[in-house]
């Protein structure tokens, strides 16, 4: 574990005196696994203060990602097995088809941007000390979300896997250079934080509807008075 330089402030009018600590003074190993019920706090937390159209965005994401896996687990498109629930729930999917068609003409095009909609979500992860320790704070960053939704593009092309081998050198060498950081193991809190927050804004719809059901209204002002982060 590195040195830890730290000191006590005082506050005069408003302002604080004295040596104070600054973003990056901190070294040694930094932990982004906080406890279980850190993480769900926070995901409470940054659920209920979202505005909504970045609200809106994570919820489609998220729809996509279990529509894709609800598929795959079919052998299925996703667009396909969200028809497969809809129907099931009873929910009109008219819609879907004449999309599931459109892309398929256009299949290369849509690939491409969703190639690139992957790769710039995964270089856009952020890093351990973004966090203060705490991987539910990836909601606050879209770059899971797009990820979530170019894997499921990729799914509707059939390519995902050409997808993946185009921008997997690049990935590879982004892992490298954030290696070779002066932080210790920041190479795997890197992967750790880019699998968990990809998970997370993959669950994201249904941890939405879930805390709407069961949870309480955010209160007025309760944005403002998070703490913030240096």
């Amino acid at each position: 574990m590195g040195e830890q330089r730290g000191s006590g402030n005082e506050v005069s009018g408003g302002h604080f005196t004295g040596p104070v600590i600054q973003a990056g003074t901190v070294r040694g190993d930094v932990s982004v696994s906080a406890p279980v019920y850190e993480t769900a706090n926070t995901v409470i937390r940054e659920v209920r203060t979202m505005r909504f159209v970045p609200m809106l965005y994570r919820v489609l994401a998220s729809l996509a990602g279990c529509s894709t896996v609800y598929g795959t687990s079919r052998g299925d498109t996703p667009l396909r097995g969200a028809i497969a629930a809809c129907n099931a729930l009873d929910i009109p999917s008219d819609w879907m088809a004449p999309a599931a068609s459109w892309i398929a003409e256009r299949s290369g095009l849509v690939g491409g941007m969703a190639t690139l909609l992957v790769l710039v979500g995964l270089l856009t992860v952020p890093k351990a000390h973004h966090l203060g320790g705490d991987l539910g704070e990836t909601l606050e960053w879209r770059g899971p979300s797009s990820t979530v939704l170019g894997l499921a593009l990729l799914m509707q092309c059939g390519s995902m896997w050409q997808g993946l081998l185009a921008i997997a050198p690049i990935v590879a060498f982004g892992i490298w250079v954030v290696g070779r950081e002066r932080m210790p193991g920041e190479r795997s809190q890197r992967v750790e934080i880019a699998v968990g927050g990809v998970i997370l804004a993959l669950a994201f719809a249904p941890l939405y509807a879930f805390l709407w059901l069961f949870g309480r209204e955010a209160p007025r002002g309760d944005a403002s008075r998070r703490p913030r982060r240096p």
